[in-house]
């Protein structure tokens, strides 16, 4: 077989435990395995939200978080979709540095599904390599671009007489 195909996720990319996903969206967090988040600041909503259940302190510019969940571990709950809180348990978590790498394998087959819609079926005992990339594509905040559009003037509007 050949060697899987690149892909690239903007927040999260997570490992979950079926062989595929049905309607492309991951609505129970008990079945996910690994989680890599490039980032997970206090008010999301979706899966990065699961690490800022349990730390609320901030960590170094660039940097991502690996997350391995389990049935044991630290019990959080996260508002992983609009309206919908769940309950997971983190086994394990830490920062990973710019171009750092995941090695992820697991005994059944499993999906890897980035940002929740796209997905990459994994065969049982294959081996995927997860890499926060520093330079990937950058990610616009709107609330700020809308706040600088704002104090530029960009909204206003001038009425022309005629």
């Amino acid at each position: 077989m050949g060697t899987p195909p690149d892909d690239i996720a903007l927040v999260d990319a997570a490992v979950y435990d079926e062989r595929f996903i049905a309607s492309r969206a991951i609505w129970d967090s008990r079945k996910i395995r690994d989680l890599l988040l490039t980032r997970a600041e206090p008010g999301n909503i979706g899966l990065s939200s699961i690490r800022v259940g349990l730390l609320a302190g901030a960590y170094p510019p660039g940097y991502g978080i690996y997350m391995r969940l389990d049935t044991t571990g630290t019990l959080v709950r996260a508002p992983v979709a609009p309206g919908l809180m769940q309950t997971v348990y983190v086994e394990a978590q830490r920062l990973l540095a710019p171009d750092e790498a995941v090695q992820i394998s697991h005994g059944q087959p499993c999906v890897l599904a980035f940002d929740g819609e796209r997905e990459l079926e994994l065969r049982a005992g294959a081996t995927a390599v997860l890499r926060l990339n520093a330079r990937g594509p950058r990610v616009v905040d709107p609330r700020r671009a809308i706040e600088i559009a704002a104090r530029a003037g960009a909204f206003r509007c001038v009425l022309l007489e005629s």
